[in-house]
């Protein structure tokens, strides 16, 4: 007890220190499993084949991913034809008059569209302009 009353102020430093650290070092990882999330997108984004169509949005489809974003567009002699579409923090949309990044609650089901983007190997597209 007496070593504690006598290093109390060392001991408060010490544990500062610790908590510093800790923060620091989760931190720290935070950023680093960003990093190297944004570096698989772009892997993925490197192997996957330019697509461009024009169609309409749809979302809750029967039988697809619920609260998941659709392109339906008409294929030459087919039904309608649905593609998941999947934005990320390059993604951009375009209005008359204004290019942002895109903000999917702002999307309206039936709305037509014009998207480019890349289609990635499980057939899903990731959105680089999105117009409508």
């Amino acid at each position: 007890m007496k070593f504690i009353k006598e290093n109390f102020k060392l001991l408060i430093i010490c544990f500062g220190i610790i908590i510093f650290s800790l923060i620091f070092s989760l931190i720290l990882r935070a950023f680093k499993d960003k990093e190297q999330a944004i570096s698989k997108q772009e892997k993925i984004e490197s192997t996957a084949m330019a697509f461009s169509k024009n169609g309409t949005l749809s979302k809750n489809i029967p039988g697809l991913k619920p609260e998941t974003w659709y392109l339906n567009y008409s294929a030459s002699g087919l039904s309608t034809v649905n593609f998941e579409i999947n934005f990320n923090y390059k993604s951009l949309c375009k209005t008359k008059n204004k290019t942002k990044k895109c903000d999917q609650k702002k999307l309206v089901i039936g709305q037509k569209v014009k998207l480019d983007g890349k289609q990635i190997i499980d057939g899903s597209i990731i959105v680089t302009n999105l117009e409508y």
